[in-house]
């Protein structure tokens, strides 16, 4: 049986998961990111976008669009500090930040699954229903393509 959509975004999902500042990792279209105002945060968002099937070199690629998000919270005791404010918007950046980081540090590592492109990561603020920071990027993952043309 031919799985390499089930086993690239399982490693995908499996980096995600071992980063110990993920709590949850989600899979879906954005417009399903946060619909359970229970979640606890950061958590990752996977979307699969498309695939490529390139069978003059033997490989298939997956496109996915990845969320780290944070929920900000605000305080409703008013600050004086200008730079901070009452919320947490910038740890939220710092913890998203540093998940995306290592997640394109542990792509390096030598797999079957190589990195065929990458978008830079743009900053989300104050989205979705929980008002949400953090960031988003598009990762293509490319592996074998164990289809046999002959089967």
């Amino acid at each position: 049986m031919n799985n390499e959509f089930t086993t690239v975004i399982e490693y995908l999902k499996g980096l995600l998961e071992s980063d110990n500042r993920v709590t949850y990792v989600t899979h879906g279209v954005s417009n399903d990111i946060d619909l359970d105002k229970n979640s606890n945060y950061p958590l990752a968002h996977i979307q699969f976008l498309n695939f490529n099937p390139s069978y003059q070199i033997g490989m298939i690629s997956f496109l996915f669009e990845i969320h780290i998000l944070k929920i900000r919270d605000l305080d409703k005791t008013p600050s004086t500090d200008k730079w901070l404010r009452n919320d947490n918007e910038l740890d939220n950046y710092n913890t998203c930040v540093n998940i995306a980081n290592r997640l394109f540090a542990a792509l390096k590592q030598g797999t079957e699954i190589e990195v065929a492109s990458q978008t830079t990561p743009e900053i989300i603020s104050l989205q979705f229903m929980n008002m949400l920071d953090g960031c988003k990027f598009q990762l293509e993952l490319a592996t074998t393509n164990q289809y046999d043309l002959c089967d």
